[in-house]
């Protein structure tokens, strides 16, 4: 009777965890050092991949954890009696606040909600590890002390930056939309372009705009193409785009104000990489003029909208270039 009634009671708790673990890696999102999680309210697969997915496990985790208290109550009611009410309600509550949080919303609109969410979310999982630990007490040390060893290295974790895996459907679909002739895109590659905070700034700052509609498209795949150009050096679609009028002129009206340029582009080597990558291979009046305002623009001595605004102001004949670098 002894040994059935700490399986039960360890299949309420590892249930348990597995609901925290799965809330934890939501609030890490917001509060991971790692700016490519941004992206995750952009590209619509990755926040079902990131968020919606995972609400909807902890829906299906909330009615395992309460059959497994109904399992529990014929061989140990004091046990039952004592956690019953506060795990349900633990449960309950993360649920349907996260629900009302995340379902049924626009992904742009849940970022500026990151404070809240941040503190409602670390609050309640401090609330729910209390209450597992609680549980706990009812196991042989032995068990206690594993338990304890794996909330310590989750907790850990939350404000560390660590690899991350790319789901491998984005990195199919990148391959699949890159020239046959061209190396494939591997996770690295992926990362590193989306985890530059001048990239993820101006996503953020274009989504709303014509310029960023005409980059990306209207599904995943308009956002996959243009990363799997521009890795494989394939700049001529950033000049169709450029090249439009309407573009020209709503670029010329956008703003990036100077506490912003401190925090994003100056210093951002990387970024003026990727911008030098695409105008060096034009062949155009004045291309070799722009490129030595680079070091300039880097220093903070040039803005980043005025060394834009004279890229896309070059005049460039999309069908009578190959930007195919070698």
């Amino acid at each position: 009777m002894e040994e059935e009634r700490i399986k039960k009671i360890r299949a309420i708790v590892s249930e348990s965890i597995d609901f925290w673990l799965e809330y934890m890696s939501i609030l890490k999102i917001f509060i991971e050092p790692d700016p490519s999680n941004a992206l995750i309210f952009v590209l619509p697969e990755s926040f079902k991949y990131r968020v919606i997915n995972v609400i909807e496990n902890c829906y299906k985790i909330e009615t395992e954890v309460i059959n497994s208290l109904k399992s529990i109550k014929v061989i140990d009611i004091k046990f039952y009696e004592e956690f019953r009410n506060d795990l349900e309600k633990q449960l309950d509550n993360i649920n349907k606040t996260c629900y009302e949080l995340f379902i049924n919303h626009e992904p742009k609109t849940i970022p500026p909600k990151g404070k809240f969410i941040i503190t409602y979310l670390s609050q309640e999982l401090i609330n729910l590890e209390k209450l597992i630990m609680s549980m706990t007490l009812n196991m042989p040390d032995s068990i206690i002390e594993s338990i304890e060893n794996i909330l310590y290295e989750k907790k850990k974790g939350v404000s560390e930056l660590k690899k991350v895996d790319i789901p491998p459907y984005l990195i199919s679909l990148i391959n699949s939309n890159t020239d046959k002739n061209e190396k494939s895109i591997n996770q690295e590659q992926f990362l590193s372009f989306l985890r530059n905070k001048a990239v993820v700034f101006l996503i953020y700052k274009l989504q709303a705009t014509e310029i960023f509609q005409a980059f990306m498209g209207t599904d995943e795949v308009g956002y996959m193409n243009l990363i799997a150009n521009v890795s494989s050096g394939d700049f001529s679609y950033i000049v169709n785009v450029l090249s439009s009028p309407k573009i020209k002129q709503e670029l010329s009206l956008f703003q990036i104000s100077k506490e912003e340029e401190q925090q994003f582009f100056i210093g951002n080597k990387e970024f003026y990489i990727m911008v030098y990558g695409y105008v060096k291979n034009i062949q155009s009046e004045g291309a070799k003029d722009i490129v030595r305002k680079f070091v300039e623009s880097r220093k903070g001595d040039l803005s980043v909208i005025e060394l834009l605004n004279m890229i896309v102001k070059l005049k460039v004949d999309p069908k009578s270039i190959n930007l195919k670098q070698n």
